[in-house]
């Protein structure tokens, strides 16, 4: 058809000649049909008694400019000056289970008049025809009926739908009153024979690209956000399927003639895949058509569940006391204690350590947790696995500030020279982490004796102590985040004549 012609060259191949031509005879008003008839001229074909809807009219001869027919001449099968036309491809005998193009001619004379076995066999027809039933269709494939009577009828045969069809379509050979403005399947036939979509005008079909979700993996039961991209000017509804063999058929519909968003929350059906693909089309249409570019699985295990517990204080560089409680696993199908746990990225907290992560058999989740010096509150995640699928959850943990560490008092004494004691804090070195070190220092330096002390009582020990003097003995206890607390002992070393007095004086 010239028109398509030029749609498909994108350019007017014949300048000189109409696209397509349509003449109606408005002697129709004047009464040429003897019987008081004449043209209804509304637009909504609710068509009055007596009247002929000339808008229907016009969609349907409009329809055979823009292509609706075949330029094979049905008598002979000869295919227009030897070229073979676009409605040739689409034409499929039944009987002979074949094509009207790769026929010969004689196949074609005797399938022109196989009344009610000749079907059009266009993709986007049979994707749309579905609303026919089994009246002038085929139900296995789609397949609609062209009207093909025992006896060719020039103009008719071939170039229109069969009758059969129920409800009556916009392209039969002669017009039911009641159609609807829709066009029916007329646009799916224009479609097939290369009337593609061009909003923008490009001369370029309109895609679907990028449609998402592509591989990965889904649970099957569940809801899923579907996305993909339009191309410029397109905005028609869609549809949204779903194939479980990797695009080969898409027998699940998720949802159908919905807005062109974008983007559509669809339900999974309960199946089971690791070829899942994701397709968005047109509605009623083959193309545009998009399909996730890669295989995706599904599987009708369900999730497990990891719910986190309440918030957890922790002290900076203190160790693990006892096991923390994580959490709360679950999941239909596995006892709990068969679930694995795992700390995972994701988390806020700094400088938290896990250990002996498990779960018990009523699905409480635990571990060993303590704080690293210079650790921070934050969250921190983990993840619960039946070895397939996988639930996380963040914990709250609150790192409270390192306490310095503690010791007890010493009792200020007195030494003769050259002898030497131990002095007992009243409680030894401690700290909610672990002590680091106990050090003791004593001043002024020009003590000579001998000073040690215990790391683990803070016992301090001296030894031939001298020379006579005043010192002051401090023991500094740091622990392992480097906080530090510090006690003094006076010490004084008397001569023996002080001494002796001393000791006359004060015990008679």
């Amino acid at each position: 058809p010239r028109a398509l012609a030029n749609k498909l060259l994108a350019r007017d191949i014949d300048p000189g000649a109409f696209d397509l031509s349509a003449r109606f005879n408005s002697a129709v008003d004047d009464n040429c049909l003897q019987n008081g008839t004449r043209f209804y001229y509304g637009l909504d074909n609710q068509t009055p008694a007596g009247t002929i809807n000339l808008f229907m009219i016009m969609l349907h001869e409009l329809g055979h400019g823009l292509g609706f027919a075949t330029y094979t001449n049905e008598g002979s099968g000869a295919f227009l000056g030897g070229i073979q036309d676009i409605w040739a491809r689409f034409l499929y005998d039944q009987t002979q289970d074949e094509t009207w193009d790769n026929m010969s001619d004689g196949q074609r004379v005797a399938s022109a008049v196989n009344n009610n076995n000749v079907f059009w066999d266009g993709e986007n027809v049979r994707a749309a025809s579905g609303f026919l039933g089994s009246n002038g269709r085929d139900p296995a494939t789609g397949r609609v009926q062209m009207y093909t009577p025992a006896s060719i009828e020039p103009g008719s045969s071939l170039s229109h739908f069969n009758t059969n069809a129920t409800p009556d379509l916009l392209m039969e050979p002669v017009l039911s009153a009641g159609l609807p403005t829709t066009l029916d399947l007329t646009r799916q036939q224009m479609r097939d024979i290369g009337w593609y979509r061009d909003g923008d005008t490009n001369n370029v079909p309109e895609t679907i690209t990028n449609v998402l979700p592509a591989g990965g993996h889904i649970q099957s039961g569940t809801q899923q956000t579907v996305s993909w991209d339009n191309s410029a000017g397109f905005d028609r509804d869609v549809t949204i399927e779903l194939s479980v063999d990797g695009g080969n058929t898409f027998p699940h519909l998720l949802a159908e003639d919905v807005s062109n968003t974008g983007s559509r929350l669809v339900s999974i059906p309960f199946v089971s895949t690791s070829q899942g693909r994701f397709r968005v089309r047109e509605h009623d249409y083959v193309a545009p058509v998009g399909m996730s570019s890669a295989d995706i699985a599904i599987n009708s295990n369900s999730r497990p569940i990891f719910s986190p517990g309440e918030a957890v204080a922790l002290e900076e560089g203190q160790g693990a006391l006892g096991f923390s409680v994580l959490g709360l696993a679950n999941d239909i199908q596995s006892p709990a204690s068969s679930l694995q746990a795992m700390q995972v990225a994701g988390g806020t907290a700094t400088g938290i350590n896990v250990a002996n992560l498990g779960i018990a058999e009523n699905g409480t989740v635990y571990a060993a947790l303590s704080a690293s010096c210079g650790a921070t509150s934050g969250t921190s995640r983990f993840e619960v696995s039946d070895g397939e699928l996988t639930d996380s959850g963040d914990l709250q943990i609150n790192v409270l500030p390192n306490p310095p560490p503690t010791l007890g008092t010493y009792t200020d004494t007195v030494l003769a020279p050259g002898s030497g004691a131990t002095f007992t804090p009243t409680s030894p070195p401690d700290d909610s982490g672990s002590v680091s070190t106990v050090v003791a220092t004593i001043l002024p330096a020009t003590f000579t004796g001998i000073l040690s002390v215990s790391e683990v009582t803070g016992t301090i020990s001296v030894d031939a102590a001298a020379p006579e003097g005043m010192y002051v003995i401090t023991v500094t206890v740091t622990d392992d985040c480097g906080a530090t607390v510090q006690r003094e002992l006076g010490l004084q070393v008397l001569g023996e004549n002080v001494f002796n007095d001393s000791f006359e004086v004060g015990n008679p």
